[in-house]
């Protein structure tokens, strides 16, 4: 009888997916073109949807189950990157990313932390250095953002913190930075040095656009 209701449990649970497939691939929204294509795979525009979808009445809503099954699917992946001591790349190595045990979604808003666990190789490349960057580039070479070793990436955010004055500015603000993270294409660790250079590379294309 248990496995019965596992069974149907999980079947009611592909139906819905499969009913909301449309909204949930990653595409524009808040305006901003979000691909799925980055480290952080569908999870930046899923929360985004949810957000949007929870605080304004522009979309459409879906079952909070829907949305963390789905993130459900990015609780642990892996991403290869360039290992950069000063100005030059000196190796590959495997960062993984991992979620905490507390990640939910509900009326009331989202949580999703992950933590970061570098290979200890990586350690012999920056035996001098203060601190090891992990540095998260779009597909263009432009800095989105700079985590420290230890840091965890936070992409869930309570709404209440999005409610009362300004909340379309707000919410505007919260999507932007989902965007940001959708954009990550790729991750480089580095010194204080290859950041800075990552920076000045990246300060020099937005300038080229200008």
């Amino acid at each position: 009888m248990k496995k019965t209701i596992t069974t149907l449990l999980a079947f009611l649970m592909l139906v819905l997916v499969a009913s909301c497939g449309g909204r949930l691939k990653p595409q524009e929204i808040g305006g901003y073109a979000f691909s799925g294509k980055g480290v952080f795979g569908d999870v930046p525009y899923l929360l985004a949807y949810h957000a949007l979808s929870k605080m304004t009445s522009d979309y459409e809503a879906v079952d909070d189950a829907v949305f963390l099954e789905s993130i459900h699917k990015r609780d642990s992946f892996s991403v290869e990157c360039d290992v950069m001591q000063g100005v030059n790349i000196v190796s590959k190595a495997t960062v993984l990313f991992k979620a905490d045990n507390q990640t939910y979604v509900s009326e009331n808003g989202c949580h999703l932390r992950y933590s970061t666990i570098l290979p200890e190789s990586v350690g012999d490349f920056f035996a001098g250095a203060n601190r090891i960057h992990v540095v998260g580039l779009d597909e263009d070479g432009e800095v989105i953002s700079n985590y420290y070793r230890y840091n965890t990436y936070n992409l869930g955010k309570p709404y209440s913190s999005l409610s009362g004055p300004r909340q379309e500015e707000k919410c505007d603000k919260y999507v932007k930075r989902l965007y940001d993270w959708d954009r990550i294409a790729r991750l480089v660790l580095t010194d204080d040095e290859g950041l800075n250079l990552l920076k000045e590379k990246s300060a020099d294309k937005e300038t080229e656009i200008d």
